[in-house]
């Protein structure tokens, strides 16, 4: 995407009069930085010493509780003193307790006693509640829809009791579709449940299992070597042994469709809890689906060798489906959730019967019915998985799926917030975390663990979630401009995209002859269909000669980019961080391929 960049000064429009902090720390520079310059009276023979920027990052771990009694329902009442957390098995300080209660912050029973227990007002914004459906169409019982969407719905308007709590509608595709913005309107989001409801899955045929079985329920030699029995000979063995070997080739095929498919599924899946991760607050992310097969296309070759072992005696389904497994990939999803307080709830999208998730027209067509079960039981695992994993919960259709639903509701209205400092920083290793109650009969739910991301993974999750959800925020004033260029080959076209930044917002430090700085880049583009280019990020220095540090401050850094993008809407986000005052900044702007577009600049 990224071609050409170029960088220049623009005069800053309105007065260069410093007024803030960080400026009056500039101008203290500029004035350190004129009595260097030869010739200028009072000039110093040396030039002034540089000045250190320290920059110190406490990173704080906030780890959602939620605390039950023997009867499921949840323990209130709790303080700092009740709880113990370990991290990779030690001890570390609790800093931070916050308790809630129908959604309500609750004083502490340490706060005075007119005070204690008392509901105090709205939650905070690192409290707020951002619930999100995602419905993996590609992964979801089409018989099941009916029900699925029932419960949906019966979480929804719960969830929406609190007038705080906003929700966003996505499904599964190529990309993760965004259908419905974040809105706490219970109309709008009903009607966009109704309109979900009435879509078709986007399963796709060459992935299916069931797509894959009922092939083979059309062969003959399948037919023949199924429905005659042990004693029955085939009429003619080369042709049938030719069909089963064909039919070989079509499952290795199916397995890896299936398992390339699996690999973009949670590509997107986490590239999609990763600008979640961006927005401040707890997410609670409801996966709606059936699971993610740990060895995709592994049900599709173990029903090959049900079927048709005796002709190739030295296959092996589970040796075969070894190299497709994405175990990798799917904990790195989990992991990264964990690192952006993102929990996950599952409504299990199969048929389930007797605690078996299978459905009745896959064991229809199956060879082995003990494939099916074995199948399915390791999708249910996944789910618990990633609900358990996150200290969610995984909610299944039966007699108790009233209680799973009212539960998982006191989950998002009714918990601990636990913060401590994490005795290391931007680490890029995954810590263990354990929390005990001091309470008898109570049960601790919570996440297992995180990833202590780098500041460039914190800075790429903050950029997509002001790309995403409009949640940036822009200290330093940074602009953004679109303007076309030419059309290019197809339906493709290049623009010119200008990203300016008042230099006075910016932090240097004095060298010999000039001050020096250094800021990055971010760029990404979303069309219409919710395609993400691939963020990436470019660093550039910024370097002004001394005797022109104070006409600079009343300027505009420049920095212009060529890009090549899809005709239509399209929306771009910049974000560009300062990485003396480690601070960032990001604006968006709106444009349509083809059109002039609009000018855009963040919330300030």
């Amino acid at each position: 995407m990224y071609i050409g960049v170029s960088a220049v000064l623009l005069p800053a429009p309105g007065r260069s009069n410093v007024t803030t902090p960080r400026a009056r720390f500039l101008a203290a520079l500029a004035a350190a930085a004129m009595l260097a310059i030869p010739g200028r009276p009072g000039a110093q023979e040396k030039p002034a010493p540089p000045i250190m920027i320290e920059s110190v990052q406490v990173n704080v771990v906030n780890v959602e509780v939620f605390v039950t009694g023997r009867d499921g329902r949840p323990i209130t009442g709790l303080a700092t003193d009740d709880f113990e957390v370990l991290e990779d098995g030690k001890p570390v300080p609790i800093t931070n307790f916050f308790a809630a209660a129908g959604g309500r912050p609750v004083v502490p029973p340490a706060a005075p006693a007119e005070a204690a227990g008392e509901q105090a007002g709205p939650l905070p914004e690192e409290q707020a509640l951002a619930l999100v459906f995602f419905i993996d169409n590609a992964n979801l019982t089409l018989s099941r829809r009916n029900a699925i969407f029932a419960q949906i719905r019966s979480l929804l308007e719960l969830g929406l009791k609190e007038a705080q709590t906003r929700v966003l509608l996505a499904t599964s595709g190529g990309a993760v579709r965004v259908r419905q913005p974040f809105t706490s309107d219970e109309k709008v989001l009903l009607a966009s449940v109704d309109r979900l409801e009435r879509e078709v899955g986007q399963t796709s045929g060459g992935t299916d299992p069931n797509s894959f079985l009922t092939r083979m329920m059309g062969n003959a030699s399948f037919s023949n070597s199924t429905a005659g029995g042990a004693g029955r000979q085939p009429e003619n063995q080369d042709v049938e042994r030719e069909n089963a070997l064909s039919m070989q080739e079509q499952a290795r095929a199916a397995a890896e469709r299936a398992y390339q498919d699996t690999l973009v599924t949670l590509k997107t899946l986490t590239l999609f809890v990763d600008s979640l991760s961006g927005m401040p607050g707890r997410k609670a992310l409801v996966y709606v689906g059936q699971g993610v097969a740990m060895r995709p296309g592994e049900t599709m070759l173990m029903e090959w060798e049900a079927a048709y072992h005796q002709y190739d005696p030295m296959f092996s389904a589970i040796g075969e489906a070894g190299k497709y497994t994405v175990n990798r990939e799917f904990n790195d999803l989990l992991r990264h959730a964990n690192a952006g307080r993102v929990t996950f709830y599952c409504i299990d999208g199969s048929a389930s019967v007797g605690g078996v998730v299978v459905s009745a027209d896959q064991a229809s067509l199956t060879a082995d019915p003990t494939v099916a079960a074995t199948g399915a039981q390791a999708l249910r695992l996944s789910l618990e998985t990633m609900s358990g994993t996150t200290g969610g919960r995984t909610l299944a259709a039966g007699p108790n799926l009233s209680d799973a639903l009212a539960r998982t509701v006191d989950d998002l209205q009714t918990y601990y917030s636990l913060g401590y400092a994490a005795p290391h920083t931007a680490d890029g290793k995954y810590h263990a975390i354990k929390v005990r109650v001091k309470r008898d009969g109570a049960s601790v739910r919570h996440r297992e663990g995180y990833l202590d991301k780098s500041a460039d993974e914190r800075t790429t999750e903050r950029h997509l979630s002001a790309l995403l959800y409009d949640s940036g925020s822009n200290p330093l004033g940074l602009a953004v401009s679109v303007t076309p260029e030419e059309k290019q080959k197809g339906d493709t076209y290049a623009v010119k995209v200008l990203i300016t930044v008042p230099l006075r917002n910016l932090a240097f430090v004095p060298r010999q002859d000039a001050h020096e700085g250094s800021v990055s880049l971010w760029l990404t583009t979303k069309d219409a269909e919710d395609r993400l280019s691939t963020p990436a990020k470019q660093t550039f220095p910024v370097r002004i000669p001394n005797n022109q540090l104070q006409t600079a401050l009343g300027q505009s850094g420049s920095f212009s980019f060529r890009m090549i993008v899809r005709k239509g809407p399209q929306r771009v986000a910049v974000t560009l961080r300062d990485e003396l005052a480690q601070v960032d900044s990001t604006a968006v702007a709106t444009f349509t391929g083809g059109e002039t577009p609009s000018v855009g600049a963040g919330p300030t």
